[in-house]
């Protein structure tokens, strides 16, 4: 849900499905917004849900259609099929060898939208980012979806990857020295904010990853490899809020766990009660410092 969407007044509301995979808001920027999240690459997926869904409520209530134009937005980039598709891409090697806004424009001249973790007007925390199409007039959903899995990605993805090789062949000290340094900080610290804990944690992911998929091996990836995830799950309103995972070693997934778990919404849910910041950065600290416990 947009903030805007959260703080504004009005007759407006959401709906979010059991799975948490599908949602809408009513009355944001238009009068009808639908969503659907998968994880992994899966776009067809994605587009057979929203059409079947979206078919049930045409089926419904009259959208607001041109016979020139296509169906009518708020916006005029959203104007045609009225589709976005989206994709989020962990990219820290891009800017950790500083061509980060070499892509940036290149993404323009594609005609694409790069957005930060939260979507618009958000910043590339942890170096996620939201990449999605910016025109969908005089396109189809299908050519959409299409170029969005044969062409784009594909693209996008071979660039990290050639700034990772880079990294491997060029840079390997400096590649050494952040997940270090990560490590660390994140083992001792006691306070610790989201925007650092989520800084720290993209650089952990990325050695994880590139020993996985490329054979990469520096003393402190090494290290990293042999840490143990964090399996504790303390109840609510104690010092710690669910621990990482089950898995006997760190892995991408725990990772991608402990981004979601330190935010401070879930920080405060799963803790039971409302938190003010130095609490947050505490019990930030403590659920990462358990996680990253050593392998016996």
């Amino acid at each position: 849900m947009s903030r805007h969407h959260a703080l504004a007044s009005g007759p407006r509301g959401v709906v979010i499905a059991r799975r948490e995979s599908f949602t809408a808001m009513i009355n944001e920027e238009d009068h009808l917004r639908l969503q659907v999240l998968k994880a992994g690459c899966q776009l067809r997926a994605c587009a057979e849900q929203i059409d079947r869904i979206d078919t049930e409520i045409e089926a419904r209530v009259e959208y607001a259609f041109s016979p020139r134009f296509g169906y009518l937005t708020a916006c005029p980039t959203n104007l045609g099929t009225g589709i976005r598709v989206s994709v989020m891409l962990h990219m820290p090697a891009l800017k950790l060898t500083n061509q980060i806004d070499k892509f940036m424009n290149a993404a323009k001249d594609m005609n694409l939208a790069v957005r930060g973790l939260f979507g618009e007007g958000s910043e590339a925390a942890s170096d996620l980012y939201q990449i999605s199409n910016q025109v969908s007039l005089g396109v189809s959903e299908r050519h959409i979806v299409s170029e969005f899995e044969s062409v784009i990605i594909p693209e996008i993805v071979e660039y990290e990857k050639a700034a990772r090789r880079q990294l491997l062949t060029k840079d390997l000290d400096t590649l050494d020295d952040k997940i270090a340094r990560a490590m660390a900080l994140l083992q001792n610290a006691h306070l610790i904010s989201s925007q650092e804990a989520l800084f720290l944690l993209s650089h952990l992911r990325l050695g994880l990853n590139m020993h996985e998929h490329m054979g990469a091996s520096t003393p402190a990836i090494e290290r990293l490899c042999a840490l143990r995830a964090g399996t504790s799950t303390p109840a609510k309103g104690t010092a710690a809020a669910p621990g990482c995972t089950g898995d006997p070693k760190l892995t991408i997934r725990a990772i991608n766990r402990l981004f979601m778990l330190t935010l401070p919404a879930h920080l405060q849910v799963n803790y039971g009660k409302s938190l003010d910041a130095t609490h947050r950065d505490a019990l930030r600290a403590k659920i990462i410092r358990d996680a990253l416990t050593q392998q016996s």
